[in-house]
């Protein structure tokens, strides 16, 4: 195209080629551009100067446009939604966000996705009102609390001791399978890799996180069966308590709202020993209600996902130290690396001393404190300032008292369980299908692992040979006995 004054359209050359002009509709055409794009470059031309073009409105701001916090929440909802039901992309990752791109679910369309956008955005909005009324105000209370700490000695003294609350709370994360690796193959998304168990605790009124990590050979049950039962959860809560007491006596828990793993006689008969024994005063658990949404333990837990989708991690030992230099404020545990943690058969030692609490279903608010007189009592209710149920936490007494008495008296205070390892069929797998998606300079230490924490194999017993017994002789007679018959010649002896 070739200058050509403003007002006199008719003097423009349009040309295909250097040789060859054509009109303004060929032009546009084979370009590719509108008529106003074509006005603007004209313009441009006829001004002596050709640089990149620009949109009328760039750098203006539209009337309709999202604020930066409404963006970022979009955003933490498509995140959360891919993690939960997209399909990762086993390609290499973003250099921009460190994550593997996720491909959306298409069973539904994009205003189906933003309704339920809007619903958990009002959810998420009630569920904040609700928790900066009960549950903020209890932590900020706690971290207020923990700065009157003897810098040397981590106490409290023992007048601040009976007014401080510790408050944790505690989940288990979704379990992840190793090897794994940053460009993950697509083979072994149909085997059954090594699964680690990931616990969480926050220790709200420190502002620390503390991840508890236990594979497949290290859980109680066979191959990492009764990973997540009660024994799990209060032996990890009971191991915690242990390493960390500043001479506090309240305790607040907040927990997810699972009947077999948290919400059961098991925990509240554990919380009322802790009573019993002199080690709190009053003790309050909280459980979420159904439909809540994330708490403390689920963002410590986004963290570690994101740690772990940036770093191959081979072995179990090694979840530790990729977590343990890379999570801010974090502490973790290894399961053999830790010989005070062990695993306690809590359940069996509640169920023989507590009776179940009615009505401990549809109640959310549960709290334990002592009687002078009538020993542990335990009022919970469905909502904060409602209806409230007492319950006397006192040892079992029903029409099988003798044979519960006799049972406490041979019991030991709390039997200790031992690991369960692997079986024989896991392990092998383990040795066969698994381990050729190890790196190739840990197959050794894998094998290792596994075999020593596989049973040893039963031994062979050698049948031993048996041999014939000798016939026994033939008594011989004695000479005197015997006839005297001459022997015949070989030839003529018959057959």
């Amino acid at each position: 195209m070739t200058a050509f004054p403003l007002d006199r359209q008719r003097n423009a050359k349009f040309l295909f080629s250097s040789d060859r002009q054509i009109c303004r509709e060929a032009f546009v055409y084979a370009n590719d551009i509108t008529k106003s794009r074509l006005y603007k470059a004209r313009k441009l031309v006829s001004n002596g100067s050709f640089g990149n073009l620009q949109h009328g409105l760039a750098g203006a701001k539209g009337t309709s446009a999202l604020k930066k916090p409404q963006i970022e929440g979009v955003l933490r909802f498509l995140v959360e939604y891919g993690s939960l039901y997209g399909l990762p992309v086993p390609t290499v990752q973003g250099t921009s966000t460190g994550l593997p791109n996720v491909y959306l679910p298409t069973k539904l369309t994009k205003v189906e996705l933003l309704e339920k956008y809007e619903a958990a955005k009002a959810q998420w909005e009630a569920h904040l009102e609700h928790a900066a009324q009960q549950r903020a105000q209890k932590v900020l209370m706690s971290k207020l609390q923990y700065k009157n700490l003897d810098p040397e000695s981590k106490k409290f003294s023992t007048t601040d001791g009976r007014t401080a609350v510790r408050v944790v709370s505690f989940d288990f994360a979704q379990s992840v399978g190793l090897p794994h690796h940053t460009d993950q193959a697509g083979a072994i998304y149909f085997k059954s890799p090594l699964g680690v168990h990931i616990f969480g605790l926050v220790d709200e009124s420190n502002s620390r996180v503390y991840y508890f990590f236990m594979n497949e050979s290290n859980c109680i049950g066979l191959d990492g069966k009764n990973s997540h039962s009660p024994n799990s959860v209060l032996s990890m809560l009971d191991f915690f308590l242990k390493q960390s007491d500043n001479g506090e006596r309240n305790l607040c828990i907040y927990a997810d709202n699972c009947t077999g793993q948290n919400k059961n006689r098991f925990t509240m008969g554990y919380l009322a020993h802790l009573i019993k024994t002199g080690r709190y005063d009053t003790i309050e658990i909280l459980f979420l209600p159904p439909g809540h949404m994330k708490f403390s333990p689920d963002a410590f837990f986004g963290l570690l996902k994101r740690i772990f989708r940036r770093f191959s991690i081979g072995l179990p030992h090694e979840m530790k130290t990729e977590i343990a230099t890379k999570a801010a404020s974090s502490h973790t545990f290894d399961k053999d690396d830790e010989p005070e943690w062990i695993w306690n058969d809590i359940k069996t030692f509640a169920e023989d001393r507590y009776e179940s609490v009615p009505g401990i279903n549809g109640s959310y608010h549960f709290k334990l404190h002592r009687d002078e007189e009538r020993d542990v009592i335990l009022r919970h209710c469905a909502k904060a300032g409602g209806p409230t149920t007492e319950v006397l936490m006192e040892a079992a007494k029903n029409k099988t008292s003798i044979v519960r008495t006799r049972k406490l008296v041979r019991q030991a205070p709390v039997k200790v369980l031992e690991t369960g390892g692997f079986s024989a069929t896991r392990a092998k797998e383990l040795l066969k299908q698994v381990l050729e998606h190890v790196t190739y300079n840990k197959q050794d230490e894998w094998k290792t692992f596994i075999i020593t924490n596989a049973p040893a194999p039963p031994a062979v017993a050698v049948p031993e040979r048996r041999t014939a017994p000798a016939p026994p002789n033939p008594p011989t007679p004695s000479p005197s006995l015997q006839p005297s018959v001459p022997a015949l010649p070989k030839r003529q002896r018959k057959k």
